[in-house]
């Protein structure tokens, strides 16, 4: 059940359009994100994403552990080369640098 509202919360049209560009591979590349808390010593789940419709959606995940206390620490990989992709990017980002 949890999995399903993970997911719905990411599939819903009213969150950003994000996407994720690899400094090797381009634009739209399939990642798996680690997540991590501050402190731990490893992550406690991974999150698989694609692009559907020029979103990155989560398309599954595996819960290694339970979440740990503390702070979110997300790290992001290309699922290709396997590099570290700094971070999500909103789709819009040109609107909002624009000074047009």
């Amino acid at each position: 059940m949890a999995h399903s509202l993970h997911l719905n919360k990411y599939m819903s049209g009213k969150s950003k359009k994000t996407m994720f560009v690899c400094p090797k591979c381009g634009p739209f590349v399939r990642v798996y994100k680690e997540l991590w808390t501050e402190d731990s010593e490893g992550p406690y789940k991974l999150e698989f994403i694609q692009h559907i419709e020029g979103n990155a959606k989560i398309v599954d995940e595996v819960m290694i552990k339970s979440k740990p206390e503390g702070e979110v620490v997300e790290y992001s990989f290309c699922g290709k080369c396997k590099r570290l992709i700094d971070r999500e990017q909103n789709m819009r980002w040109f609107e909002d640098t624009s000074p047009f």
